[in-house]
């Protein structure tokens, strides 16, 4: 059955929802995170969300996100999708959900970075299925980046998901993790894995901020978060040149439950 395409106001009226029903689990479960991207930028700037926007995201420690998967073990209602990319979405909708981003360690070292990232870019490439390889828009690389691309994704069918998965975590967890005191999203796409950060962001205070109609968490330190992703300006408007069918075609491509 095809997702009905709602429009943009629908659209944030159930990721309200979620990100509600998100707070209150982790609030209740001493579980802290931020609100991050677009969905942090919204929160400072517009006290909700910015009005093109049509998704939801936020960033963890991997301390709190194993709190937080092991507090939805037995959650009939709430469920974490995906085994490197992250959805925390409702078990009998998933058309909308909450991205996860969750913050590893990554040594000071810059060949050690480079290493790490490597790592992760070729299992992430060979973990993944048909519809990701579609949205990677593999067809505008190069020649040589392509054969490479497909080659990495087509040797990592040789692999179950879950063997896959696990060598990524735990590279993202244990490998390259300098003195503790730089941080990465581990799972993010390629661009964002390369944002290296102040470990102290994530390990610092948490405050809550006005969201809409409600109060949601952010680290203490989002000014600097928000520089680093959107420059020092970030309080002024500028509306994204995304492709905004992208989510569209991922919630198409669900199964209904």
């Amino acid at each position: 059955m095809a997702f009905k395409i709602m429009n943009i106001k629908e659209t944030q009226k159930r990721l309200l929802e979620l990100l509600k029903q998100f707070d209150q689990i982790c609030r209740e479960n001493d579980i802290q995170y931020t609100l991050h991207g677009g969905t942090l930028l919204g929160a400072i700037r517009e006290h909700g969300f910015i009005p093109w926007d049509d998704d939801s995201d936020i960033a963890m420690t991997r301390k709190n996100f194993e709190k937080l998967k092991q507090c939805l073990k037995d959650n009939s209602q709430y469920k974490l999708f995906g085994n490197i990319k992250t959805q925390f979405k409702k078990s009998d909708n998933q058309y909308y959900w909450i991205d996860i981003f969750i913050c590893d360690y990554i040594s000071e070292t810059l060949n050690e970075q480079r290493k790490k990232l490597m790592y992760l870019t070729i299992l992430d490439i060979m973990n993944r299925d048909t519809n990701s390889v579609r949205l990677s828009q593999v067809n505008k690389y190069g020649n040589l980046k392509k054969f490479l691309f497909y080659s990495t994704y087509y040797f990592g069918k040789l692999f179950t998901k879950n063997f896959k998965a696990k060598q990524y975590i735990n590279i993202a967890k244990n490998k390259w993790q300098g003195n503790h005191t730089l941080m990465f999203r581990s799972n993010d796409q390629l661009k964002g894995r390369r944002e290296v950060f102040d470990a102290r962001w994530m390990n610092h205070r948490y405050i809550g901020v006005e969201f809409e109609d409600t109060k949601l968490m952010v680290i203490s330190d989002y000014d600097a978060l928000l520089i680093k992703c959107y420059g020092k300006n970030y309080m002024t408007p500028v509306k994204e040149q995304r492709n905004t069918t992208i989510h569209n075609i991922v919630r198409n491509s669900v199964e209904e439950p």
